[in-house]
């Protein structure tokens, strides 16, 4: 009997996962391998307000030092102060601020900046019964700076974005100099024309050199960032006040041609969910989304088991397996070998299909030790007539769900796949189906999410989410190794 119950928990385990780790049928496999030879471009199109940029701002404001590196400024001369070559190092900033204005521009305001021109040579002629010069150095620190940036976004003939610095402003705060220098007459009118030189030419010199260094970097970034993704860009984007909307396509993979006819692309009419950052892509957009997260292991998960139930509870029943892992904990894994794919029935009902999961049930310390107790290779389909998330609720509706498991290894003992997939199938007819449809308000998720907004409707997935909501997802993507297969 106890073996009974340890293998009815691992398979309800196993079927409770499944929504995670699916895979299809023989005749959904065949479905799904037809469609794969004619992959297509899917359509998607994007909204940003201003504030779905707030999570992101503190990322570049630690960044802002390695992204302008060290600035340097021509020669300068006024009056009889000669300066020679400037250079700016250690550029931080207190704050930043991104912003979308009607005339079609993106406005980024930086403000609280402060840097160090380490050691500035010059030379100052004067008169003292005849003309003198004397030589010096003077170290110069810049703080409560202001400056603002207008950028100019188009799409290239490529399907990129292209990302310009059309004009800066900037605003010279506080400036504290300190000078090296043997006979010179006057300390005080040297700094005062070092302080003069800094808020007119050479404020104006770096308005001019900030667009001509960003440039360059801003594009080879962006191209890097872009050129890893599976879209193109299809239309300049509509820039209004305090929004951007951008149409896409969605790729296959990232090495597809990024060149898409427009009318390879269906326009998308599903107005834009209220929400700070809103996404709406049709059934080809997101099975091509999907397989890249796939390739890049973002849909394989791991699941421990609460601490209470560990290796203690089979040591009685499997002393060998417990022997291996004596005081392990217990946890399941769940990974993808092949592409999830979705197919549009209408009327928001869709079927979601998957092959060739894997689910791991294994003990693991924390000394690195692991066995794999049980892996169960899984094929499912779910024929799903609603599915949606608001906040944290999750509303599902389900036309039929099957599921089909091969033992691949096992150290609990052998099973029968033919009674043991007749058993799961009577478990979801008869009690998971109509336990999730009996759910009309839906399940609570265990977390927070408020501002989060999924929905499936005829043709298209809608997402929706709120500055909060980005900032939580952000939290646990950070520290993710991204690492996609070779040509995805």
């Amino acid at each position: 009997m106890p073996r009974v119950i340890i293998v009815a928990y691992v398979l309800l385990l196993s079927v409770s996962l499944s929504s995670l780790c699916r895979a299809t049928s023989e005749q959904f496999i065949r479905a799904i391998g037809n469609s794969h030879e004619s992959l297509v471009p899917g359509s998607a199109k994007v909204s940003i307000d201003d504030a779905a940029f707030l999570p992101i701002i503190p990322v570049v404001l630690k960044s802002l030092k390695n992204l302008t590196g060290n600035i340097k400024v021509p020669r300068q001369k006024i009056g009889g102060l000669e300066l020679g070559e400037a250079e700016v190092h250690n550029i931080t900033a207190g704050g930043m601020s991104i912003n979308m204005e009607e005339s079609k521009r993106v406005v980024v305001a930086v403000w609280d900046m402060s840097a160090v021109v380490p050691e500035l040579n010059f030379t100052y002629t004067y008169w003292l019964f005849q003309w003198q010069t004397c030589n010096g150095t003077a170290r110069t620190e810049v703080s409560g700076t202001n400056s603002t940036l207008y950028f100019n976004l188009t799409i290239g003939s490529d399907g990129l974005v292209n990302e310009t610095i059309k004009g800066v402003n900037i605003s010279i705060g506080d400036l504290e100099v300190t000078t090296s220098m043997s006979d010179c007459p006057s300390m005080d009118a040297i700094i005062q024309l070092i302080i003069a030189i800094f808020k007119g030419s050479i404020k104006e010199q770096l308005e001019r050199i900030v667009p001509e260094r960003m440039n360059p970097i801003l594009r080879n970034k962006t191209e890097d960032a872009l050129t890893s993704l599976p879209i193109a860009f299809m239309d300049d984007p509509n820039i209004t006040e305090g929004r951007m909307e951008l149409s896409l396509a969605i790729l296959p993979n990232a090495s597809s041609s990024r060149v898409v006819p427009p009318d390879d692309v269906v326009p998308l009419k599903q107005p834009f969910p209220d929400r700070d950052l809103a996404v709406i892509s049709s059934f080809d957009g997101a099975n091509n989304i999907l397989r890249i997260l796939r390739n890049w292991s973002l849909l394989n998960m791991t699941f421990p088991i609460p601490p209470a139930y560990n290796a203690s509870l089979i040591e009685p029943i499997y002393p060998d397996l417990y022997k291996r892992c004596s005081n392990c904990f217990f946890r399941v894994v769940c990974q993808l070998a092949n592409d999830v794919w979705v197919e549009d029935d209408g009327n928001g009902a869709f079927t979601f299909q998957m092959r060739n999961g894997t689910i791991s049930m294994g003990l693991y310390s924390g000394n690195g030790t692991s066995v794999d107790a049980l892996s169960l290779s899984v094929n499912t389909t779910a024929n799903v007539k609603k599915f949606s998330v608001f906040d944290s609720a999750v509303t599902l509706n389900l036309s039929a769900m099957s599921v089909s498991l091969d033992v691949e290894a096992s150290l609990i003992g052998d099973f029968n796949s033919t009674v043991l997939n007749s058993d799961i199938q009577w478990v979801l007819d008869v009690v998971v189906v109509p336990l999730v449809n009996a759910q009309p308000r839906g399940f609570v998720l265990p977390f927070n999410l408020t501002g989060l907004l999924f929905n499936v409707s005829t043709g298209a997935f809608t997402m929706g989410m709120n500055s909060a909501v980005i900032s939580s997802l952000l939290n646990i993507f950070v520290g993710q190794r991204w690492r996609p297969v070779s040509g995805e």
